[in-house]
């Protein structure tokens, strides 16, 4: 069998378990996906703002939603980073867990900072600890939705000042109705 075979039959067979592993709502294990196509940066507006990216309609029922969120400080570190969930519908239920590390935290020093809840996350700030560095936001989240609702992660920097604060392009938000 020669190499150009052999790349042809890996190839086919990697295209076969792709279709069969898009075949459900997409994702990984059957969520719906929605990736951040292009960066979002903010300076001055220090009250959180929708991300127009990451956000999806939830009908009534059990939902489970995993968001990555990559966060990327600007030249001078003086706004640092906020954020948020909110629902506009009625949930009878929410669990959440979070994870989130400083844009430019060093390795060795930096620090997961973990978080769980019963009701959506609630503001946190976090600081930048170097320029031009990325941190990460990483939540899991579970809604028993009664009304129908939007499902929004909402951010901005801290303060306003002169750098920009950007959420990145390949931020993810996973989503999928279990019951």
């Amino acid at each position: 069998m020669t190499l150009a075979t052999e790349l042809l039959e890996l190839a086919q067979a990697i295209g076969s378990d792709m279709k069969t592993a898009l075949a459900g709502s997409g994702g990984s294990s059957n969520f719906a996906l929605i990736t951040k196509g292009s960066d979002a940066g903010r300076s001055s507006a220090t009250t959180f703002l929708t991300d127009s990216a990451l956000k999806v309609t939830l009908g009534i029922g059990r939902w489970v939603l995993r968001l990555k969120v990559r966060v990327v400080s600007g030249a001078a570190i003086t706004s640092g980073f906020k954020y948020q969930t909110l629902f506009t519908g009625t949930t009878s239920a929410v669990r959440f867990d979070r994870t989130h590390v400083a844009a430019g935290a060093a390795a060795g020093t930096d620090s997961a900072n973990t978080a769980q809840g019963t009701t959506q996350v609630p503001s946190t700030s976090l600081p930048h600890v170097a320029a031009n560095s990325a941190g990460w936001v990483a939540i899991d989240i579970e809604l028993i939705v009664t009304a129908s609702g939007e499902f929004q992660f909402q951010w901005g920097p801290n303060s306003a000042a002169s750098d920009v604060t950007t959420v990145g392009f390949g931020s993810t938000l996973e989503y999928k109705q279990v019951g």
